[in-house]
């Protein structure tokens, strides 16, 4: 298919075409998981997250339990 072909049938449809890689549902799709930079938009989300919780108060088990059940909740969302 050619890229007019692929723009008509998307917008009949009402789909919006996108390339790879993209993100969709804050996780990035279509990237390669093996480097630091498909990962860092995650990293930064989580120690955002963290600094609202307050995690210098947090002793070192309870920082790692914190940060295990934050990266285990997000494919959730």
């Amino acid at each position: 298919m050619d890229a007019t072909m692929i723009i008509e049938i998307s917008s009949t449809l009402n789909y919006k075409h996108m390339k790879i890689p993209f993100v969709y549902l804050g996780m990035p799709i279509g990237g390669n998981p093996r480097l630091k930079q498909f990962w860092q938009p995650m990293i930064e989300k989580v120690n955002n997250r963290l600094s609202r919780w307050k995690g210098k108060l947090l002793s070192m088990v309870g920082r790692v339990y914190l940060i295990k059940s934050v990266l285990s909740a997000l494919p959730l969302y």
